[in-house]
């Protein structure tokens, strides 16, 4: 059968294939593209969950609803949709149409850039022109210089002319050059501007990206049926720490706790009047257990492989207020209770990558205060308080800023985060009212010879802690004598004259120590060390050569005089080098 086309078939034809064509930009007019409003984010410490939402009323059974203008660090895998009073049938992510951003189009740093930019071509066309000007004036001052030698040739010299000549001549002359040398100042100046705002939008622009994905929902449910859709995605480039400043005096008594978080990204997406909850987990970390490896030992090494040494000084703990990686097990981490604050209003965090503060909550608390000295680390006497949270928030340590009786004091880490109603410590700096001091009163050494095959050392140390204040003071001081880690090495702790001392297997000493005001108490305690003589010959040997060296570095020095005091030995020292 063959067709023919016929002036009635082809009208039917064209007629057909415009209701076709109309039929499929209406399907495609139908997608609604809106940016949503971006309503609640919850911020992790390497990222954030964003939740945008828009409403909807459906003309039909169903509609299409694209979210667009999406940001750059958007992770795809973690898009979801879900909505209230209509039904989404489906949810695809498609190519989107990349088109200029608005914002960036009519942002204040474009326009600046673009004046600049004409001021620079402005003023370097009336650089150009008193350039020009110059060279005219040459012109005429070679014409003047032409006509002054034909007077002279000629005996018809007019001086006053000439000189009146010469003097207009060099006075525009440094006119102009000012000119060129105030616009080069000038075009300098704007350069360096044009620089700075180049440099500020193009970190705006680039924090502006957009993704090269949209997200499309097809939403179902009975004609004109009202609802919202909201579309829940993560992205990277966030951060937030939690900041805190604590502000009380010296004696105790109430503090007043100021908990603010600072909160930076740099998503692609400026949050603007949005619900911020922050959150303590780490999505990036994993959610299973970590694998149990086998232990395998070997004559030389008792350790597991992965096991890292711990500190040999026991005590730096006490000393600085913190505790180092190696002084917890896998397991301490793994049970660090997650943490989530929701900051009490709607916040607008611009993308710029800027810190953007706020304040989470204030509190007041009640702290104990206490001393703590560590002679043989420093001469000060720390202040440590004692405090319990009762504030209606866990305290998400970062850092906090310590202020003492009006004044700044410094900022510490305090460690371990404080759950509403946890005890907590912190150290709040050194006590300047108070002050102590550690004098070696023996170093006695036995068995050197050479008949002898070990050597014993002794030393005796003696603690002096001065109280300046008004009151008694009870002050904790901790100190320390050796431990031998070889078999070939004994150690001993002899004793103290102060009969309450507490000795541990780490051999941390610690006295609890009350001073009367404005008084000074001293103690001593002693321990010593066996070792074989032919250590004790390597610390001769080391002791010689930094003696020597010593010489080198100062050989025009006077030689010490000759002393009659018996020489000390300090183990400590010797020790340590």
């Amino acid at each position: 059968m063959r067709f023919r086309l016929t002036l009635s078939n082809f009208v039917v034809l064209v007629i057909s294939s415009l209701m076709l064509i109309n039929t499929l930009m209406t399907a495609e007019d139908s997608i609604a593209s809106v940016p949503g409003k971006i309503e609640a984010v919850t911020v992790y410490s390497d990222r954030a969950l964003v939740r945008r939402s828009q409403s909807i009323k459906l003309s039909g059974t169903q509609s299409t609803v694209r979210f667009v203008e999406l940001p750059a660090s958007l992770i795809p895998d973690t898009i979801r949709a879900s909505a209230t009073g209509v039904t989404i049938a489906s949810i695809s992510v498609r190519p989107s149409n990349q088109m200029e951003d608005s914002i960036l189009e009519e942002h204040p740093l474009k326009k600046r850039i673009e004046d600049l930019n004409r001021s620079i071509r402005a003023e370097g066309d009336r650089q150009a022109n008193y350039r020009e000007q110059l060279k005219t004036l040459n012109s005429f001052a070679h014409l003047t210089t032409t006509q002054t030698d034909r007077e002279m040739r000629g005996n018809a010299i007019q001086v006053n002319g000439w000189m009146e000549a010469m003097k207009y001549m060099e006075d525009r002359r440094m006119d102009y050059l000012q000119k060129i040398q105030g616009s080069e100042l000038k075009i300098t100046e704007l350069q360096k501007a044009q620089k700075i705002a180049s440099e500020q939008f193009a970190r705006i622009a680039n924090a502006r990206r957009r993704s090269p994905v949209d997200v499309e929902l097809v939403c179902q449910g009975k004609p004109g049926a009202t609802g919202a859709l909201h579309l829940d995605y993560m992205v990277s480039g966030v951060s937030w720490k939690g900041i805190y400043d604590l502000h009380g005096k010296s004696e105790g008594g109430d503090f007043r706790l100021e908990s603010i978080a600072t909160v930076r990204q740099k998503t692609g997406e400026d949050w603007s009047d949005v619900q911020v909850t922050l959150s303590t987990a780490r999505p990036s970390l994993a959610i299973a257990p970590p694998t149990i490896k086998p232990w395998r030992v070997s004559p030389g090494s008792l350790s597991m492989n992965d096991q890292k040494p711990t500190d040999a000084l026991a005590g730096d703990e006490e000393a600085t207020g913190k505790v180092t990686d190696s002084d917890h097990s896998s397991t301490d981490v793994a049970e660090v209770s997650t943490f989530t604050v929701q900051l009490p209003g709607l916040e607008s965090i611009p993308s710029d990558n800027s810190d953007h503060r706020v304040t989470m909550q204030t509190a007041t608390i009640n702290g104990v205060v206490s001393h703590v000295a560590i002679p043989s680390k420093t001469t000060f006497v720390f202040l440590k308080g004692k405090f319990k949270n009762t504030s209606s928030m866990p305290l998400l340590w970062n850092t906090a800023n310590v202020y003492l009786d009006g004044g700044f004091v410094g900022t510490t880490s305090p460690g371990s985060k404080a759950s509403v109603g946890e005890d907590f410590e912190m150290y709040l700096g050194p006590d300047q009212r108070m002050q102590v001091k550690r004098t070696l009163l023996n170093g006695e050494i036995a068995g050197s010879g050479i008949i002898s095959q070990s050597v014993e050392i002794h030393n005796q140390w003696q603690i002096e802690i001065s109280n300046y204040t008004k009151k008694s003071r009870e002050v904790l001081i901790l100190d320390q004598f050796p431990v031998s880690a070889d078999p070939r090495i004994s150690t001993k702790f002899l004793g103290s004259s102060r009969g309450d001392v507490k000795a541990d297997a780490k051999g941390i000493l610690a006295w609890t120590v009350t001073v009367a005001a404005g008084q000074t108490q001293k103690f001593d305690f002693s321990y010593n060390l066996s070792l074989p003589r032919e250590f004790w010959t390597s610390f001769e040997k080391a002791e010689e050569i930094k003696q020597e060296k010593q010489r080198e570095y100062a050989p025009n020095a006077e030689p010490a005089a000759p002393t009659k005091e018996k020489k000390m030995y300090n183990l400590e020292r010797m020790l340590m080098h």
